[in-house]
């Protein structure tokens, strides 16, 4: 049997699994890609200044899996009178940590991959500073000392340098009227989930932002919708949160089915990664050949064979 053959059957077998162990590996295995990518590439060149963000969110998105997989280690709790120790794994805030990691490999594929050139990216990113700084400002009846209200009105200063920067910037002058109305919306809903195709601006919601993956095999249709039934106290996971307790361990099974999305989205992002940066690529090829397989096998999963690196490696 040739070892791509023994790969994949590793691969399968990990992949249906429900073994927490094996759901830890999993998470191993793009911990350490994603690791490796970006420690071994965190001083290479850049074209521009901002690109720093997308290495800073490769960084993000490590830590993201970390406390994926710290979750998995269930509870244990003492105090002066009980010791409480086990396997439980809670649910929610495994789906919380997910539901964050969707976000975060949404906004590094609109920003990174889907921005049609420079100026877009830089329009986006000035944008998101932008409405990241109006939320800030809300908090500025709460300032009560000196330093506070000097760092607000830094903030204040900020805002209008990014909205004339905004509003002179040649790709939002070459807009018409109506699109340009659409980036004023945008800036007064503090939004920054947009794009411009063909001169026209695209407002997205989280799960419309994720159909830009793109997600062909539709492997992930309404997933922000189902992780927010976790994120929230919903009358869902309040009562899955119960079931916790019993003993046929139904956490174990909601468990994989929430992690299965985690490997999808790690795969999805690290093969941008590579995309938005391609010295990157030589790393990733000397990963060890089931890593190589199984990051590639998730991206494959929901993007189909157009979107692998090596577009021979799951052909018969």
């Amino acid at each position: 049997m040739s070892k791509p053959i023994n790969i994949l059957l590793e691969i399968g077998e990990l992949a249906e699994s429900k073994n927490i162990r094996d759901s830890k590996k999993i998470l191993d295995i793009l911990m350490n890609s994603i690791y490796s990518l970006s420690i071994k590439h965190h001083t290479d060149p850049i074209d521009f200044a901002e690109q720093k963000y997308a290495k800073i969110i490769a960084q993000m998105i490590f830590t993201k899996l970390f406390n994926i997989r710290e979750n998995l280690n269930g509870i244990n709790f003492s105090n002066d009178e009980f010791h409480f120790k086990n396997d439980i794994i809670d649910t929610n805030l495994v789906a919380n940590n997910i539901r964050n990691l969707f976000e975060t490999v949404c906004l590094f594929n609109n920003f990174f991959i889907h921005s049609t050139n420079k100026d877009e990216l830089i329009l986006k990113l000035n944008i998101w500073e932008y409405s990241s700084l109006k939320y800030r400002l809300k908090l500025e009846n709460q300032a009560t000392n000196d330093e506070q209200k000097s760092l607000l009105q830094k903030d204040k200063h900020r805002l209008i340098a990014l909205k004339t920067n905004i509003e002179n910037s040649k790709i939002y002058n070459e807009l018409n009227d109506d699109n340009k109305r659409k980036i004023r919306i945008i800036l007064k809903n503090k939004d920054y989930k947009f794009s411009i195709i063909n001169g026209e601006v695209k407002i997205y919601d989280w799960q419309k932002l994720a159909d830009n993956f793109p997600d062909t095999q539709k492997s992930i249709p309404l997933l922000y919708t189902i992780l927010s039934f976790y994120s929230h106290p919903t009358w869902k996971s309040v009562f899955d949160y119960g079931n916790n307790f019993k003993e046929e361990k139904i956490w174990i099974q909601n468990a994989q089915d929430l992690l299965r999305y985690s490997y999808i989205l790690s795969s999805i992002f690290i093969i941008d990664f590579i995309k938005y940066f391609p010295n990157s690529e030589n790393s990733f090829n000397k990963l060890k050949p089931l890593d190589i397989y199984l990051i590639e096998f998730y991206n494959y999963l929901v993007r189909g064979q157009e979107y692998l690196l090596d577009k021979d490696r799951f052909k018969e």
